[in-house]
């Protein structure tokens, strides 16, 4: 299935190493900031769905700051259905692959693989129905404009299975909760806590849009 998803989607030298910190260093708490047009929510799809399969009965959630804004980044363009290949035979491959049927729930923008595995896509101001979620992982896109105490209530969450929690953003306008949280994942990534990561990059380390460096 892996080996299929490398076929229709290639990340960058940025991407993968984002990617790292999740499947090979195993942090907990990870703060990806990074320029537009980095290719955040894109990467962010492609972890969801390798996060889902290399991990059965896994609960899955990509959130963005508010559930019209996530269902116009990755749901009504197909893009979390076919992980960015916008391919409609995507979902019957991955079935035969998978061997198995994967369900989707259009209304509530929830995927089910054969695994048990769930995707599910949703904001965070829906924060009164997910007090009660046991995440394995949480995507959390343009964190910077999250709820101020949505990382508060959230956090309890994920101590129930020690899920991982992925901010990505453009650099926070100012000092507000997501400028406090990428902060904190520094410093502690740098004092050497293995839980925490960190990483900054520029919109150019896109290399698939080559023009970004003359902008």
């Amino acid at each position: 299935a892996l080996a299929y998803l490398a076929t229709i989607w290639k990340p960058h030298a940025g991407q993968i190493e984002a990617g790292q910190a999740v499947f090979t260093e195993l942090a907990k708490m990870i703060y990806i900031e990074c320029g537009r047009k980095f290719g955040k929510s894109e990467w962010a799809v492609f972890l969801c769905w390798m996060f889902a399969i290399l991990n059965p009965n896994s609960e899955v959630y990509y959130l963005a700051p508010a559930v019209k804004l996530a269902k116009e980044l990755v749901w009504s363009n197909q893009r979390m259905q076919t992980c960015n290949s916008y391919d409609r035979s995507f979902k019957k491959n991955m079935e035969r692959i998978l061997g198995g049927e994967i369900y989707i729930y259009k209304q509530e923008m929830r995927i089910v693989l054969p695994n048990g595995s769930f995707i599910k896509v949703d904001g965070s101001d829906n924060i009164d129905s997910q007090l009660g979620l046991k995440p394995d992982l949480i995507i959390a896109d343009e964190m910077r404009t999250f709820k101020e105490d949505w990382l508060e209530f959230m956090t309890p969450n994920l101590a129930a299975k020690d899920g991982t929690l992925v901010c990505i953003s453009t650099p926070p306008l100012g000092p507000n909760r997501a400028y406090e949280h990428a902060l904190e994942c520094k410093n502690k990534m740098n004092d050497g806590n293995p839980r925490y990561f960190y990483l900054n990059l520029p919109s150019e380390t896109n290399d698939a849009v080559p023009h970004l460096q003359n902008w």
